[in-house]
């Protein structure tokens, strides 16, 4: 494990521990990033209300891991070249992997998409590495437009208003999502 000087890892331990209080595998898939030598780019915690980050890089490509209040809070995909609030859940990189691979990754609720990326985050990391960076800004550029209606100022409308978005917003990111380019070299889990 590499991390930049000014960093103070003292509590790294405690943060993997405490992060596997809550997700073992997610906590294993840290643990991996860092035996693989993913360099620690940012760390910190815990901050009042049990607030917690972990940044790690490899090349350009940077995985962000947080807690909040006690509860893990995703995993962030991003750039060294961009800002945190460029980054995109690691969820929406799974859904063009498992897409280009044909993998079961069912997304029946788009207010609700964990897939498990302790299981497939390795994958997921061999596909983005193929170049597949473009088809992540897709995925990520229809969840925004569906956030965006979700959100909207219609969002007051009841049920069938939401039943009806959330069913559009499938059709956008599924297509968003399979436009990917399949490649049998990453499809291996």
């Amino acid at each position: 494990m590499s991390a930049r000087a000014d960093l103070d890892l003292t509590n790294l331990p405690r943060f993997l521990l405490h992060l596997e209080e809550r997700d073992a595998g997610l906590s294993n898939f840290v643990r991996q990033l860092l035996d693989a030598e993913w360099e620690v780019i940012e760390f910190w915690g815990p901050e009042q209300m049990d607030v917690w980050c972990l940044a790690l890089r490899s090349g350009r490509r940077v995985i962000r891991f947080g807690i909040e209040r006690g509860i893990v809070d995703g995993v962030l995909l991003g750039s060294t070249d961009g800002h945190h609030v460029e980054f995109c859940p690691l969820s929406y990189a799974a859904l063009g992997w498992a897409r280009s691979c044909g993998a079961l990754l069912p997304l029946a609720d788009p207010d609700d998409f964990r897939p498990d990326i302790a299981t497939h985050g390795w994958a997921v990391l061999d596909w983005l590495a193929a170049g597949n960076d473009e088809a992540v800004d897709r995925i990520s550029s229809a969840w925004k437009a569906y956030w965006e209606q979700r959100h909207g100022p219609d969002q007051h409308l009841g049920d069938e208003w939401l039943a009806e978005t959330k069913a559009r917003g499938i059709r956008l990111i599924e297509k968003a999502a399979s436009a990917t380019n399949p490649s049998s070299d990453i499809c291996v889990e």
